[in-house]
């Protein structure tokens, strides 16, 4: 008599036929092996005729599976729960692979734990929203990995890894170094030094008698404030979506001090990284200057030209300045409108602030 299903043996007329083990069925009588379950179907049981299709959606990682719990999400989705258990399609910027899974656990009904989809490198998910990637407007800012997941020492609770942590700056490379002691407040006291210096040459120069002075230092002013100009409309590219390369990409970031980018100034050690601050310092820089220029031209006139129309000068040197920086005063004032995508649904980030989001009041 032949082996029944679910059962094998070798041997022709066999009296003692062995069960399939779990993992592999038999649905033939008189087989001499049992098949392996193939990918997507397990057997739980022995003596199995069939095996079982895992459910809709699922597949198992390898062959003979032997419990529905080896019925997992394929490559390039994920198990949810929204009305039921399902595997949903991956979000964009985000690897499901099954193997590439973080190991930090998401908790759903009961306690039960299930892998997160990770973020590709160049994005990142807050904490709180795992399943939601950011783009980062610098690679390096952003790993890939599990939520909030960033380079060392940025902030995982801001938009794409924007900010560094409390009492930490932004370096020329991206990344996030110590504030240290000191050595913070003597950069911005220079840097005030050398402005202040410069406008008030500035507000002497653009006041002097065109007819008095010599070819060569027109030539010098006209060359200065032509390559002042340069910089600044230089500096719009860098505000582009495009992955510049090296060393494009380093020259436009130093360019930056030419929309009055706070960051080069390290306030983020003095006043704080808020978004609020550095938007309020780099409005503040044209109406200060013009403040400062002021009192130069109150001055010049006290100690060397008291003869001078002060209204006059006062007018002309606050206007050459502005003049000569119109493009960074311009690009500055519409910094909030300026925004780049991210993926999905997830709306626009500021491309001066990234860690603000665009037409969101709330962030």
């Amino acid at each position: 008599e032949s082996c029944p299903a679910g059962t094998y043996s070798s041997n022709e007329g066999a009296t003692y036929c062995p069960s399939c083990s779990k993992g592999t069925a038999s649905d033939g009588i008189g087989v001499s092996t049992c098949s392996r379950c193939s990918i997507g179907t397990y057997q739980d049981a022995e003596a199995g005729t069939e095996c079982i299709q895992c459910p809709s959606g699922f597949t198992t990682m390898f062959q003979s599976a032997t419990q529905e719990t080896d019925c997992v999400c394929a490559d390039g989705t994920f198990l949810r729960m929204t009305d039921t258990w399902s595997c949903t399609s991956c979000p964009e910027a985000m690897s499901c692979d099954g193997e590439n899974m973080t190991e930090a656990a998401f908790y759903i009904d009961d306690g039960v734990e299930w892998p997160y989809p990770v973020s590709q490198a160049g994005f990142a998910t807050l904490p709180d929203k795992p399943l939601a990637p950011y783009k980062c407007k610098e690679n390096k800012w952003c790993p890939g990995g599990g939520p909030g997941v960033c380079a060392p020492n940025r902030d995982p609770t801001v938009y794409g890894c924007a900010k560094c942590l409390p009492n930490y700056f932004t370096t020329d490379g991206g990344g996030c170094t110590d504030c240290g002691d000191g050595q913070n407040a003597l950069i911005i006291v220079g840097c005030m030094l050398g402005l202040c210096l410069g406008l008030g040459v500035f507000a002497f120069m653009v006041n002097r008698d065109q007819l008095n002075q010599s070819a060569a230092m027109t030539v010098v002013v006209i060359s200065l404030g032509l390559t002042v100009s340069a910089v600044q409309v230089l500096n719009i590219l860098s505000t582009l979506t495009v992955d510049w390369q090296e060393p494009v990409k380093t020259m436009f970031k130093g360019l930056t001090i030419a929309a009055f980018n706070p960051e080069l100034l390290r306030v983020e050690c003095t006043v704080g990284g808020e978004s609020i601050v550095n938007f309020i310092l780099r409005q503040a820089v044209a109406p200060m200057a013009a403040a400062y220029i002021a009192i130069v031209v109150c001055l010049k006139k006290y100690f060397f030209t008291r003869d001078a129309d002060l209204r006059v000068e006062v007018v002309n040197a606050i206007g050459g300045v502005f003049q000569v920086f119109f493009v960074a005063i311009f690009l500055t004032s519409l910094s909030p409108f300026i925004c780049y995508a991210h993926p999905g649904d997830n709306g626009h980030s500021m491309s001066s602030d990234p860690g603000v989001l665009c037409t969101n009041s709330g962030d």
